[in-house]
């Protein structure tokens, strides 16, 4: 199902962050979410970023949020 495709990219995808993280000694990762989009939002959450802000007419007039991931 679509369900566990996803939860297989996901796991796969926060492994790939943490290790990246560990090997290449990287203080902070960043990523940009539509400020809106619920699930973008909670997906940079669960890979383990904070909000730090809204970027207002970012790219084409929409705002973002920054997310980031500090070491």
């Amino acid at each position: 199902s679509a369900g566990k495709c996803l939860f297989s990219v996901f796991k796969s995808l926060k492994r790939l962050i943490e290790d990246g993280i560990k090997k290449t000694g990287i203080d902070r990762l960043e990523m940009e979410v539509m400020s809106g989009f619920k699930h973008g939002e909670r997906f940079a959450e669960m890979l383990g970023f904070e909000c730090e802000g809204v970027m207002r007419k970012y790219y084409k007039g929409k705002d973002y949020k920054l997310y980031a991931r500090i070491r």
